[in-house]
């Protein structure tokens, strides 16, 4: 039976480059998307596509460069990233390093080095502890129109939908509402600690100071709970477990 091909996807916003990329890669016996040329163009393909694995060129255009975009992905996707630059001074590889891409490849590399490179990232990424999940992730990415905004998950207290919109009330600073619905938001949330206790409200029981059979109290406001979403039992133990 034949191996099915691999599928790669590339960002790397100089046109030349990319296509020499993408000649190797075919030679290679790879398959590869066309290639994105910053950010957002990435994102877009992630959101639509499942690569196999990612080469990121560090320098891209636009204000989020490669490092940025590998953090995104490793928040939001399982999927194996390559760094490739022609930065190899200390500081950028130190960055780098704390994006941990599964593998890393200095420009100009050769056919057998980027060969190399994508199996290495491969390998590495198999075995790697399976103990991360989307929700696990230390912020909530939050689409506005071509932008993403980034919000700590431990800095929120509740999130409420209030018609075609969320609202996201935090400790440290001013409420937001975004143009989204709860459903993809709590897709992102830890269930151990963000807990949906009626149709339109998500908590953070870090938070709850008091627990009562139909409300509970967070920050001063009481918000009502439902037992069709959480049981009282569920968030009592929830309760004891974080106050």
């Amino acid at each position: 039976m034949q191996q099915q091909r691999l599928h790669i996807a590339v960002v790397e916003d100089e046109l030349i480059i990319a296509t020499n990329i993408l000649r190797k890669l075919e030679l290679l016996g790879y398959d590869a998307y066309p290639p994105c040329a910053s950010f957002k163009e990435a994102v877009d393909l992630l959101n639509s596509e499942k690569p196999d694995a990612v080469l990121i060129d560090i320098r891209i255009k636009g204000q989020r460069d490669g490092i940025e975009l590998a953090e995104y992905i490793r928040e939001n996707h399982n999927v194996p990233i390559i760094f490739a630059t022609a930065n190899g001074d200390e500081a950028t590889i130190r960055r780098a390093k704390n994006a941990r891409p599964n593998a890393y490849v200095l420009k100009p590399f050769t056919k057998q080095d980027l060969h190399a490179a994508i199996e290495i990232a491969i390998l590495n990424f198999e075995m790697m502890p399976k103990i991360e999940k989307p929700y696990s992730s230390r912020y909530l990415i939050v689409k506005v129109s071509h932008d993403l905004v980034k919000l700590a998950c431990d800095d929120i207290l509740y999130l409420r939908s209030e018609g075609n919109y969320v609202k996201i009330v935090m400790r440290s600073a001013k409420e937001r509402s975004f143009r989204v619905t709860l459903s993809t938001l709590e897709n992102q949330l830890d269930p151990a600690i963000f807990f949906r206790i009626g149709k339109s409200c998500i908590v953070n029981f870090d938070y709850v100071d008091e627990l009562e059979f139909d409300q509970i109290k967070i920050d001063g406001e009481y918000l009502p709970t439902s037992k069709v979403y959480r049981s009282y039992d569920e968030m009592l133990e929830a309760f004891q477990k974080y106050s």
